[in-house]
């Protein structure tokens, strides 16, 4: 639009980006720039995730792990290491969690997963600690376990579209509309128990199913409910701006009600270019 003036900021919220006098935003209000200032979308996107509520699956992933392959493990690690490769499994080894990477914690996860049956037998074999082999006995801590990697894993693929280059705001809220549909539509077949779209859990209810039981994932409908609720609660700021963003994303079929009044003249001759 040739007349038109929208512009967008990302913040991380620090005073020197919000500040009303000294700020980012304060300095363009005092200079009549009319700024729409959102906050950083990774940064938001980080802190849905951790609402999910890993605390004790996670605590426990990272006792195990720390146990084979901490700091002072160097021969345990080196053992550990030495039986997956005489097993011919697909990994050589788990991943060590950081609380400053929160990222870290979905890769941790679906790794641990996917070597849960070693790294029980090797626990049984070295006798390190029974109380961290008595877990892998405890269903609930595998269901949470496959559980939260499905999730951690989308939100992984998440902040990776959001890092993605060259990208404007368009692209990077149709990433965060494209996820909250996602949830609705995994939490809708979680209400079902359909794991087609969680990959650790249907591993796990094939599993299951072969000892004559069902995996119900029901009780975890609460915890995607809180994601969901978090997701709309932090990005409301991106709902109000996307009628805004669609004008300039796509006007050949945007509706004039949908839009301010300014732009209608020059809507109605870009929507009318190529038709004759």
């Amino acid at each position: 639009m040739r007349n038109s003036k929208m512009l967008f900021a990302q913040m991380d919220g620090k005073k020197s980006m919000v500040g009303k006098n000294i700020g980012l935003a304060g300095m363009l209000k005092q200079n009549g720039i009319n700024v729409q200032m959102l906050h950083c979308i990774i940064h938001q996107q980080a802190l849905c995730g951790n609402i999910m509520g890993l605390s004790c699956t996670m605590s426990t992933v990272i006792k195990i792990t720390n146990a084979i392959r901490g700091g002072n493990r160097a021969l345990t690690h080196r053992k550990f290491k030495q039986f997956l490769e005489e097993l011919k499994v697909e990994y050589g080894d788990l991943l060590l969690h950081s609380q400053v990477r929160w990222l870290s914690a979905g890769k941790c996860l679906k790794r641990f997963f996917q070597l849960r049956q070693e790294i029980k037998l090797f626990l049984m074999e070295t006798e390190l600690d029974s109380s961290l082999i008595a877990s892998f006995n405890e269903k609930t801590f595998i269901i949470s376990l496959a559980f939260l990697a499905d999730i951690t894993e989308y939100l992984n693929v998440l902040n990776k579209n959001l890092q993605g280059k060259d990208q404007n705001i368009t692209h990077l809220v149709s990433h965060i509309v494209g996820f909250r549909n996602k949830l609705r539509l995994l939490r809708s077949h979680l209400i079902n128990n359909n794991v087609l779209y969680f990959a650790c859990c249907n591993e796990l209810a094939i599993e299951i199913q072969e000892t004559g039981q069902r995996l119900n994932l029901k009780d975890y409908i609460p915890m995607l409910d809180k994601l969901v609720e978090d997701f709309d609660a932090r990005f409301s700021d991106f709902d109000k701006i996307k009628p805004e963003l669609k004008i300039f994303n796509n006007p050949t079929t945007i509706d004039d009600e949908e839009t301010d009044a300014k732009y209608h003249m020059e809507l109605c001759e870009l929507q009318a270019d190529g038709i004759y």
